[in-house]
């Protein structure tokens, strides 16, 4: 059985630690995972998912979605087996993470460290839009004052 994986870009990170795992976990399993990069471009995911599938994968893991994406909606369509990955179109099956929660630890982490003495703030942090609230919300639960924040421009 083979997997098609479809990311972004593999320097991102995150993408290339995801496309490590499904690979590690499919050699486990006797499987093996193709990838296949997009760039962010919307013809690039619909590209990337036609060459896995003339490849003969047996499932897809888009790590690309958007609310508006198409794709999902194309394979489904097609009957053909995926789950989306790190981010989800908000109707198909999805493994995302938490991103509130995430947001909160990572400022709390930061906070930690200054009440700590052990770092002094560092602004501006760009954040996702999804992590600012618990951002926002753990600054001020620590009484902590903030700068605006780039990804929004808001104070």
């Amino acid at each position: 059985m083979t997997i098609g994986v479809i990311v972004p870009r593999l320097t991102d990170t995150v993408m290339a630690m995801l496309y490590e795992a499904i690979a590690r976990a499919c050699g486990r399993t006797g499987r093996i995972a193709l990838v296949a990069t997009t760039e962010e471009q919307v013809e690039g995911e619909l590209r990337a998912a036609e060459s896995l599938l003339q490849r003969g994968v047996d499932g897809l893991i888009p790590a690309t979605a958007r609310d508006d994406d198409d794709l999902p909606d194309i394979l489904a369509k097609r009957g053909v087996p995926f789950v989306l990955a790190l981010r989800t179109d908000g109707k198909s099956l999805s493994s995302i993470g938490d991103d509130r929660l995430g947001g909160y630890l990572a400022t709390r982490h930061l906070l930690d460290l200054l009440i700590s003495g052990r770092s002094r703030p560092c602004e501006p942090i760009q954040m996702a839009a999804p992590t600012l609230i618990p951002r926002r919300s753990t600054m001020a639960n620590a009484g902590k004052e903030r700068t605006a924040d780039v990804a929004t421009g808001e104070g």
